[in-house]
């Protein structure tokens, strides 16, 4: 169930749970980086490592069900300057999730602390 590319990147998930696992909120937290750094890394990989975390509120669920995004926004809010080999920072926070929908808001920072990005997704949970 685990996307193909998802191979090619590292995840360290510090606060949270994976998906299906009954957690007491959507909220999760964690690095990921490339697991071979690339000498061109520019927005496109940026993008990829934002799209590499499930939908946050399917830690809320106990049993595998379909989940379809609905829209997804990225605004960047500083130029992409990091490198292949950097770790970013990811937080997400779900703001709802009930009869079938989710919606989170999440950020991204560079190593050093600086905000890049800010996410929003809203997600369908069919059962």
């Amino acid at each position: 169930m685990t996307p193909e590319f998802i191979a090619r990147l590292d995840m360290r998930l510090a606060k949270g749970r994976g998906p299906f696992s009954g957690g007491e909120d959507g909220d999760m937290h964690g690095y990921m980086s490339f697991r071979e750094p690339t000498d061109d890394f520019g927005l496109a990989h940026l993008v990829a490592l934002v799209d590499c975390w499930p939908p946050a509120a399917g830690q809320m669920l106990t049993k595998v069900v379909p989940m379809s995004t609905m829209t997804w926004t990225m605004d960047f809010v500083a130029p992409v300057t990091g490198t292949g080999a950097d770790r970013w920072w990811y937080e997400v926070t779900t703001d709802a999730a009930h009869d079938g929908y989710g919606h989170t808001a999440a950020r991204v920072y560079t190593a050093s602390g600086e905000p890049v990005v800010i996410s929003r997704q809203t997600v369908a949970v069919f059962g």
